[in-house]
């Protein structure tokens, strides 16, 4: 799927709208540069504590800690600070390095791994830079890692919060801005084989705030209130 967010598109309110279906205000893009505010409106991640006694790790963007700063919102986490955009390697390093020994876990049932660098790239760079080709095949390698420990009853969803204008910045509302995408894999999902784009085939446009009732139902916890999406389909 395409995912179509709404502006602003900055990471703050992306995820706000990614975790209850609401669309952010235009406020919420200076609290993304202030980084201090807790997430008060029913989401997710709430409801799957709630409902189920979920335990949530979670590694990179500090704005995670910031949204949830409660002392056990996660069972293990570690930030990454998102403003130093000149660095395209270590700040996605220092992610990675976690992820082989949470999949040897059992304790977790939601992880969390949100990856920077290719955004500072954008921003120092430009969406054109030499440098994303690598960075690409670099996520790429920690999706199939994390797709070959896939049982029947997970889900690994790949998303992106926000896209990047032409220049590298973003938070407007242009096309590049807002389109981004967004897949799910699992092997009750495809049978058991990576999935694949079929060429000629259309990926389907959805909004991004349809992400919050769809994950709803697929984690079997409330729709969050304040919910402004709908189901995705197939």
């Amino acid at each position: 799927f395409v995912t179509l967010a709404h502006a602003p598109t900055v990471t703050l309110p992306r995820i706000k709208a990614i975790l209850t279906g609401s669309v952010p205000v235009f406020s919420d893009a200076i609290l993304n540069l202030q980084q201090s505010s807790a997430l008060q409106e029913d989401n997710l991640l709430s409801y799957a504590k709630r409902h189920h006694g979920a335990s949530i790790v979670a590694y990179g963007d500090d704005i995670w800690g910031t949204l949830f700063p409660q002392a056990d919102a996660f069972l293990r986490s570690e930030w990454v600070v998102s403003f130093f955009v000149s660095d395209f390697v270590d700040v996605d390093l220092n992610v990675t390095r976690h992820v082989s020994s949470e999949l040897e876990r059992s304790d977790w049932d939601i992880l969390i791994l949100h990856y920077l660098g290719l955004d500072h790239i954008g921003h120092f760079e430009g969406p054109t830079s030499s440098h994303v080709p690598a960075k690409l095949l670099e996520m790429d390698g920690v999706v199939e890692e994390v797709y070959r420990t896939l049982d029947d009853d997970s889900l690994l969803l790949v998303l992106g919060d926000h896209g990047t204008g032409d220049a590298g910045g973003h938070g407007g509302s242009s096309a590049a801005e807002v389109r981004t995408p967004a897949m799910f894999f699992s092997p009750r999902l495809d049978g058991g084989e990576a999935a694949a784009a079929i060429p000629g085939v259309p990926v389907a446009d959805v909004d991004q705030i349809d992400l919050a009732s769809t994950l709803a139902v697929l984690l079997a916890v409330p729709i969050p209130k304040s919910n402004m999406g709908k189901l995705i389909s197939p």
